[in-house]
């Protein structure tokens, strides 16, 4: 409210964040006007009620260096001139507003500082008539005019447009040629783009992260033009068009690459793994999720080829024990995701010994049942664990993760249909031991049916519930989990889906 903004703008902030204030009106910014000698860093996401004429406010916070105004739809190009003076401006996310090339072409050239802008789903962006994005006259001098706008801005290096569907092989191109300097392009789920923007990409010297994910992007374009040489992180995940030559070619030319995604496409497969070990040894971050020929032979090739693997997800492959067993040789994996495969207790024996798994996804794994609880208790390492929807996962096996996981501090067990609240509640009326251990989890996540049971071990549950969520400012990132089912809570959903959500996310800052 007004008044919640104007208690705190009594405060000499450097940084405020006002995210998901819905009710939030322009009128209850005035306030901020306080903090124009002070705050540097305003982040507002998802303040839908606030309008071209709350922008006002702004106009007095020339120390702005970092404004992030993402979701909130109602604001167009009649608020950007109250940021005319918002000249130290270096990060700027307006992505789901209504802003247009010709208001940000207006804005950029008072903000010569930014280094980040951020343009995600903004549907007013470019004009866009499906099929003929950039037939039109008008529709070739907005993509020129907003590209120029980009070209004005000296320290420009981080772009991200995901799921526009206006951004095209034209736009990207005249983007390019204007800011050959760019370090981070995301272009993540654009499909009006394809081959003609390889060949523009190809210029960007200097690139080092990429995301295509999604695009339209085939062998053919990756043929003609090769991606550059510098990347250290390539999203091409979801580019069905791009087949085993042009990841073969791809693959073995970027010895520089840290992170991948090549999740859902299901021309992955071991040659273009093996391509990937002839490019470089040094990938840290691997996702396969959802390509149906990465096997057990894959896993073995990687573990052989790529010693610093820290994170990989191979969720819904044709992954098994034997695969698990290989990464057992790979000492440095920290996070790793094997939702929905088809692994027991046999191979999480094995990467018992790894000493550094501290996340691990077994989400939708059918045979994790208490044999396999004991495997997961032996690991010296494990801190979050995801077991969500896991049919054989009973409420023994959980008790036993609980109190013989020596680091664990996250379970999440929701989904899983022998695991109830019931059960539990009658574990910590049973179990000093079970129950002591849950009081200092962080997390601790299952289905309830939401009521309350009318002796103390129920209370003890609740309580707990209550303890976690008032401590959500003394823990580091933690937000309560999402509503509609219980347990005890105060970080966001599973680390493992944080990560894989990031990847895909382009998102917000």
């Amino acid at each position: 409210s007004g008044a919640g903004v104007a208690a705190v703008a009594a405060l000499p902030l450097v940084a405020l964040d006002l995210s998901g204030c819905s009710k939030l009106t322009g009128e209850a910014l005035k306030p901020l006007g306080e903090l124009r000698g002070s705050l540097e860093e305003l982040r507002m996401q998802g303040c839908t009620r606030i309008n071209n004429q709350g922008m006002l406010y702004f106009a007095q916070l020339g120390m702005l260096r970092r404004l992030d105004l993402a979701g909130c739809s109602k604001l167009g190009d009649g608020g950007l001139p109250h940021m005319y003076r918002s000249v130290n401006l270096e990060v700027l996310n307006l992505s789901e507003t209504q802003v247009t090339a010709a208001g940000l072409a207006n804005l950029l050239p008072h903000t010569p500082n930014i280094h980040t802008l951020i343009l995600n789903r903004c549907t007013q962006l470019l004009p866009y008539d499906s099929g003929r994005a950039s037939r039109t006259r008008t529709a070739v001098a907005d993509r020129e005019l907003l590209a120029a706008a980009m070209g004005m801005l000296p320290n420009l290096a981080v772009l991200s447009l995901v799921a526009n569907a206006s951004v095209d092989d034209l736009f990207i191109a005249r983007v390019a040629a204007a800011v050959p300097g760019l370090v981070d392009l995301n272009v993540a789920d654009c499909n009006s783009i394809g081959d003609a923007s390889a060949a523009a990409i190809q210029e960007l010297r200097a690139l080092t992260r990429l995301s295509i994910r999604n695009t339209k992007i085939t062998d053919h374009g990756l043929g003609i033009a090769a991606l550059p040489e510098s990347l250290v992180g390539l999203d091409i995940s979801g580019c069905t068009s791009i087949g085993s030559s042009g990841l073969v070619g791809t693959l073995s030319r970027l010895a520089q690459l840290h992170s991948l995604d090549l999740s859902h496409n299901p021309n992955v497969d071991l040659c273009a793994l093996t391509a990937l070990a002839c490019g470089t040894s040094s990938v840290v971050d691997l996702a396969l999720e959802g390509c149906p020929h990465v096997d057990d032979d894959c896993i073995l090739a990687l573990a052989a080829s790529q010693p610093h693997l820290a994170v990989l997800r191979v969720s819904y492959t044709a992954v098994t024990d034997a695969g698990l067993a290989a990464l057992a040789a790979v000492p440095t994996l920290t996070t790793l995701s094997l939702r929905g495969l088809d692994v027991s207790a046999a191979g999480l024996h094995r990467l018992a010994t790894l000493p550094a798994l501290a996340f691990l996804n077994l989400s939708e794994c059918r045979n994790i049942n208490t044999d396999a609880s004991a495997a997961l208790a032996r690991m010296p390492a494990l801190v979050h664990l995801t077991v969500k929807e896991c049919p054989s996962l009973s409420v023994s096996a959980v008790s036993h993760l609980v109190t013989a996981s020596p680091r664990l501090e996250a379970l999440n067990a929701r989904g899983c249909p022998l695991v109830s609240e019931d059960a539990v509640e009658d574990l910590m009326c049973g179990d000093l031991r079970f129950r002591d251990r849950a009081l200092r989890l962080r997390v601790l996540k299952f289905d309830t049916s939401q009521r309350r049971r009318a002796d103390n071990c129920a209370t003890d549950l609740w309580a707990v519930r209550s303890r976690v969520f008032l401590g959500l400012f003394a823990s580091p990132g933690g937000v309560s989990g999402s509503g509609g089912g219980g347990g005890v809570g105060a970080t966001p959903e599973d680390v493992l889906e944080g990560f894989e959500e990031m990847a895909r996310s382009g998102g917000r800052c």
